[in-house]
């Protein structure tokens, strides 16, 4: 089993080093496509603009934004939002406007909406070419980042297949152990007895502090197991004036098999080689 778990441990490196520099690639190619869409909010809306302003762009957004002398940040006066008609439409086709209502009359509310108007005057005027400008660039690039996309995706499937299949291995490896010689647990560190694995055995039966557990048998269906094993019990020492532990046994008859395996897979960095 370890050598198959070396490998797709070996093979999970590798992909997650693919995935690293195509995660940096699609990054470049969605800046790049911001960029180019910065380039269009400047042609179009930047005479609605003062010093200060500036864009904020997505692949379906242009945010405006303005310093606020009561703020540390810039507080945003205007966002356009690039919608479809339908979701499953391959382009744009209307321009969607979202700002926030006040009473306040400060010169920086005032001046926001002298903004909001000249951007409504740019939208009227130019709605469609600016809508055009934008699918043509949102075109161009949503080829590149699909495409990237795409390898992304199919990698990260890569990586969780390999996983699964390393678990799948852990727990047949760990159900082999369970019906040979079974399996023994330790406590890590400082732990007390009280962090040793419990077994529901039934709905109304809990084994708790679990120090071994084998299957002795295997029902016809697969999903019950008869086991047996020990479990730690606390005992006064009054000569030392402390507590030990101490090992008592216990046998269960068809216990769910996933209540067992659950328990092996959950505790097995406390599994004693």
């Amino acid at each position: 089993m370890s050598k198959r778990k070396t490998i797709l441990e070996n093979s999970i490196e590798t992909s997650r080093k693919k995935l690293v520099t195509l995660t940096k690639k699609r990054r470049s190619v969605v800046d790049e496509r911001n960029a180019e869409l910065k380039k269009v909010a400047d042609y179009f809306f930047s005479t609605a603009l003062i010093k200060g302003d500036e864009f904020i762009v997505g692949d379906d957004r242009i945010e405006i934004k303005r310093p606020h002398p009561d703020y540390t940040y810039s507080k945003e006066l205007i966002t356009l939002y690039f919608r479809k008609d339908k979701w499953e439409d391959g382009e744009f086709s209307k321009i969607n406007t979202s700002f926030y209502s006040t009473s306040e009359n400060s010169p920086f509310e005032l001046n926001r909406m002298i903004l909001l108007g000249k951007v409504a005057e740019i939208i009227i005027d130019f709605k469609d070419d600016i809508i055009a400008n934008w699918n043509k660039v949102a075109k161009e690039f949503g080829k590149k980042e699909l495409k990237v996309s795409k390898s992304i995706w199919s990698i990260e499937s890569d990586i969780r297949n390999a996983e699964k299949m390393i678990v799948d291995l852990e727990k047949e490896d760990l159900n082999i152990k369970l019906f040979g010689k079974g399996i023994k647990f330790r406590l890590l560190g400082d732990e007390k007895a009280y962090c040793l694995p419990s077994l529901n055995a039934r709905w109304d039966y809990e084994i708790k502090k679990v120090t071994s557990i084998r299957a002795t048998r295997k029902t016809y269906s697969g999903k019950s197991y008869d086991v047996e094993g020990t479990f730690a019990i606390e005992r006064w020492d009054s000569d030392k004036n402390e507590y030990y532990t101490e090992d008592s046994p216990f046998k269960c008859k068809s216990v769910r098999a996933e209540k067992v395996n659950n328990l092996l897979y959950w505790n097995r960095n406390r599994i004693k080689e």
